[in-house]
């Protein structure tokens, strides 16, 4: 299975749906490409005979697609209280077979993603 625009549209769309959720989503959307999903928490407090539904940011999602829609990088990040702070990365590299998947973290010292600290590999064995 290849990771692709439409996957992330798809995936962005059922989480948006969810009013049973504790969190909401948004998403900066670009040329039918999701290119940013936003993650807030969702609260109800009292506002004297009513409530009302307060959101706090918790987390970001970036994206960067290839020129065939695939993903290439998903960068994760969350927010501090008054900026978005990188966490993560996740950089998919494609092959005729399948695709691998490299995690890196987010050095704080440094202010730069660290080498990737782990790898998995997908392939397509169905043909086998």
């Amino acid at each position: 299975m290849t990771i692709t625009a439409g996957v992330i549209m798809s995936l962005y769309m059922n989480a948006a749906q969810n009013n049973e959720s504790d969190y909401c989503y948004n998403a900066d959307i670009e040329n039918n490409h999701v290119v940013a999903q936003y993650v807030y928490n969702r609260f109800t407090v009292p506002n004297g005979n009513s409530e009302c539904v307060v959101l706090k940011p918790k987390m970001m999602h970036h994206y960067d697609y290839d020129t065939e829609g695939r993903l290439l990088v998903r960068t994760t990040s969350n927010w501090n209280g008054s900026e978005w702070q990188p966490t993560d990365k996740l950089e998919y590299k494609y092959t005729p077979t399948g695709y691998s998947v490299a995690l890196s973290h987010w050095d704080m010292l440094r202010q730069h993603f660290t080498q990737p600290v782990a790898t998995t590999v997908y392939n397509d064995t169905s043909g086998l």
